[in-house]
């Protein structure tokens, strides 16, 4: 484990030393930029990921990176790779988490325009700064909308076992990992024993923390939109993995979907339950898909199984969750591309992967139509965002947030 502050005082030295007016005053700076960026990673893994990177973001770690830029010629050729790694694979896996993204979108904030026009524009770092900014964009219209529904409300808790809402806080928190609710002690005994929590608190606990119940519901309203535009090909995954027989309306389907977002861009594949978890956990899901398939008849839609994996620094941290389809007479994989894209312009964003690493087919979503109407010349000054107002211009995120706010309105997010 690092010692306490050890984060902040690496950071902070490698944003001084990484000048390229001070780097040769002494021999050994170089070096020091040289060997963190090579272990970048590995100091981030000891406890998880995301506490200590959400450190080095607080620090000024974008800042360094950007400094970086004139030094390449300096750097060793693995370290000059481990720096486009951390820019254009690394940061932006971390982005499937909340309070990242916040903290991401806040050090862009603090990062000199000037200085990152002449240190990355005129560097090799330019494609991967370039690809890092796309994906901070798209999260940045995900956190927009995911603000403006209930979701993201963390005063109303539901109960992990059996649904039930709270709106006054009374009810209590499983006392491990802090993140689940429950609305009694039995549905935390059966959520523990049958719904798998057990396995997934230990792990919780075991990367130490760093995933709170904010990050958790953005993860899920992500994952429901990443799984839900690339249903087509999802399910023309099980059909040759499975066999899947014809599906009735209203019935969860049979297979679940997953998303690895540890990867850049994430990976897709299809999951059956009796594969994934243990007995206990199945015949647990199992009996909430029955409840699910009730339930529609009051709530007039589907559901669908999903799982998102999220990086964790030297691990990983899977989730399982049922999910609305939102759909009424129609499963995901029936939606209409064409009429997708008149109602929300061409697709803007990334596709994913199957684990084979071939591009899957994806569908335009509520997400895209945010950026198909963004204002890209008033909102960017040469090749990048505005991540802040300047000089009387709006920023990106200012104009996303108008445009959130006229997609809740006609689609009622």
């Amino acid at each position: 484990m690092l010692k306490k502050k050890a984060i902040p005082f690496l950071t902070q030295t490698f944003v001084k030393l990484a000048n390229v007016n001070t780097i040769h005053e002494d021999t050994k700076n170089i070096d020091f930029v040289d060997k963190l960026l090579r272990v970048f990673e590995y100091v981030l893994q000891p406890d998880g990921g995301v506490p200590y990177l959400l450190q080095a973001l607080r620090n000024g770690f974008l800042q360094g990176v950007v400094n970086c830029g004139p030094l390449l010629s300096l750097l060793r050729p693995d370290a000059v790779n481990a720096l486009k790694h951390i820019i254009d694979h690394f940061l932006i896996s971390y982005l499937s988490y909340y309070s990242v993204l916040l903290a991401i979108i806040d050090a862009l904030k603090d990062v000199d325009r000037k200085c990152l026009e002449q240190n990355v524009d005129q560097s090799a770092l330019k494609p991967s700064w370039m690809k890092f900014e796309q994906y901070v964009l798209e999260r940045s219209v995900c956190k927009a909308l995911f603000e403006r529904c209930i979701q993201s409300d963390t005063s109303v808790s539901s109960c992990a076992q059996c649904g039930k809402r709270d709106v006054k806080n009374n009810f209590q928190k499983c006392g491990g990992c802090r993140i689940m609710h429950y609305c009694s002690k039995d549905c935390q005994t059966t959520h523990w024993k049958e719904g798998g929590h057990r396995a997934i608190c230990k792990r919780i606990l075991e990367t130490g923390g760093g995933w709170d119940r904010r990050d958790r519901r953005f993860s899920e309203f992500i994952t429901v939109y990443d799984i839900s535009r690339h249903a087509a090909d999802l399910h023309q995954m099980a059909l040759k993995k499975y066999g899947v027989q014809p599906v009735p309306l209203g019935k969860t389907l049979p297979y679940g979907s997953s998303v690895d977002y540890g990867t850049v861009p994430p990976t897709f594949d299809v999951i059956k339950l009796e594969d994934d978890v243990g007995e206990n956990e199945t015949s647990y899901l199992n009996s909430k898909k029955d409840d699910w398939d009730e339930g529609v008849k009051t709530r007039g839609s589907g559901g669908f199984l999903a799982k998102f994996i999220l990086p964790r620094g030297a691990s990983d941290l899977g989730q399982m969750f049922l999910a609305d389809t939102g759909l009424i007479g129609m499963h995901l994989w029936q939606r209409n591309s064409d009429d997708l894209t008149l109602a929300f312009g061409p697709r803007f964003r990334w596709t994913g992967i199957d684990s084979d690493g071939k591009s899957l087919g994806a569908v335009s979503d509520e997400i895209d139509g945010v950026l198909n109407k963004l204002p890209l010349a008033k909102v960017r000054m040469g090749d990048h965002f505005l991540w802040s107002s300047y000089m009387g211009r709006m920023s990106v995120l200012e104009a996303i947030s108008e445009l959130a706010d006229i997609e809740k309105k006609i689609y009622g997010i």
